[in-house]
């Protein structure tokens, strides 16, 4: 990776075990933040040649790199002309390493907000296109568990044979995980 090469101001994201051909002008912070927590981060400002300047995002892990990356979000200010991040060094780490959000997908909670995965109401049924931003909300406020509580029914003897709303369920449910899991939720 050449740093000098790009034309402008470079965002640079990496984590801990990022191959080590990290540009040189990086090392010195990787080396400094070598005890991140895996979900921690680091966002530098790092001065370049030609009166560039380099943020450099280390995350413990790509997780962390992730909430860096969130976190220039959050902070970006922006217009129609340009957009611009005001900040030398941050370091943050979650406070907690679970942070969930719990849905309970009970009968008397059957609306809007609700996703439905077992009653025959497809007024509030959530197509996966919803599921899948939920997720990205999620991710984008660092949570990191996802918690469903199904109604007894789904654990009869009957429904673990499947068949209906119960293959429904838990194909919905395997949908979920496979999309949340890159994004660093459980």
């Amino acid at each position: 990776f050449r740093a000098d090469a790009a034309p402008g101001n470079l965002i640079v994201l990496a984590s801990l075990t990022s191959p080590t051909a990290v540009a040189q002008i990086f090392q010195a912070t990787r080396k400094q933040n070598r005890n991140l927590a895996k979900q921690a981060f680091v966002i530098q400002r790092l001065p370049m040649s030609r009166n560039r300047i380099a943020l450099l995002c280390l995350g413990g892990t790509s997780i962390g790199a992730r909430y860096a990356t969130v976190e220039i979000l959050r902070r970006m200010i922006y217009d129609r002309q340009q957009a611009v991040v005001k900040l030398d060094r941050v370091r943050d780490e979650p406070y907690s390493i679970w942070r969930a959000i719990y849905i309970n997908d009970s009968a008397h909670q059957a609306n809007n907000y609700d996703p439905n995965l077992v009653y025959p109401i497809g007024t509030y049924r959530w197509p996966i296109e919803k599921w899948k931003r939920y997720i990205d909300q999620m991710a984008f406020f660092r949570y990191n568990v996802l918690q469903i509580w199904l109604v007894p029914q789904m654990f009869t003897p009957k429904a673990l044979e499947g068949g209906g709303v119960f293959d429904y369920v838990r194909d919905t449910l395997r949908a979920v995980a496979r999309y949340a899991r890159p994004r660093g939720i459980q």
